[in-house]
C-alpha cells in the first residue's frame, strides 16, 4: 500500500527542472553577495567616519587650549623661521601671563610621536623667595608636525596669532586654521 501511495505522489506532483534550480541558485548566491558587499562597505565607512571624527576632535581640542591660553597671555613668544632648525613651524612657542605676584608661562611643542604638549610653568613670589611648579600634559594626539604652524602677524595694526593644525589617522586628515586676537587690554 505504501509503495501505491509514493508512485501516485510521483505521478500528480511536478517536480523542479535542473535550469529551475540553477536558477534559484543563481539569484540566492546573488542576494547573499550583495548583503556581503553592503556589510563591508558599512565596516569601511565606520571605519573611515571614526577616524576622521578622531582626528576633527584632536584639531578641535588643539584649537580650543591655545586660543585658550593665548587669550590670556599678555605676551607671546615664537620660535622664528630661519633657526637652525630647517623644519621649524614655529614651534614650540610660548605664551606668558603676570599676574600679582604670579608668573604663568605655557609652552607648547609638538613630541616625535605627534603629540601636542602643554608645560605650564607657574613662578610665585613669596617672602621666602620664588616657588616654581611645572606641569607637562598632552593636549592633542596625530598632530602633523608638518601641517601645524604658527605664526604672528599684523592684521589691521593688531597682532594676530594664526595656528593651523593638522592631524592625521590611518589616513583621514582634517585642517583647521585659528585666528586669535589678544584681549584689549593685553
Amino acid at each position: 500500500m505504501m509503495r501505491v501511495r509514493f508512485r501516485l505522489l510521483h505521478k500528480n506532483q511536478r517536480g523542479l527542472t535542473l535550469v529551475e534550480l540553477l536558477i534559484a541558485i543563481v539569484l540566492v548566491g546573488i542576494v547573499t553577495a550583495g548583503i556581503t558587499i553592503t556589510i563591508g562597505h558599512m565596516f569601511t565607512w565606520t571605519t573611515r567616519t571614526n577616524n576622521h571624527m578622531i582626528a576633527v576632535r584632536q584639531v578641535q581640542t588643539a584649537g580650543y587650549w591655545v586660543s585658550r591660553d593665548a587669550l590670556q597671555a599678555q605676551e607671546w613668544t615664537i620660535s622664528l623661521p630661519g633657526s637652525s632648525d630647517p623644519m621649524n613651524s614655529g614651534f614650540p612657542f610660548s605664551l606668558k601671563r603676570e599676574w600679582d605676584d604670579e608668573t604663568t608661562q605655557v609652552t607648547y611643542s609638538i613630541t616625535e610621536d605627534n603629540r601636542l604638549m602643554r608645560t605650564r610653568k607657574i613662578t610665585k613670589i613669596t617672602e621666602d623667595g620664588d616657588v616654581t611648579s611645572e606641569v607637562s600634559t598632552f593636549v592633542a594626539q596625530h598632530i602633523c608636525f608638518d601641517g601645524t604652524t604658527i605664526e604672528r602677524r599684523l592684521s589691521e595694526g593688531k597682532e594676530v596669532l594664526t595656528l593651523q593644525v593638522t592631524a592625521t589617522v590611518a589616513e583621514q586628515s582634517e585642517t583647521r586654521v585659528y585666528d586669535i586676537t589678544p584681549r584689549p587690554d593685553a
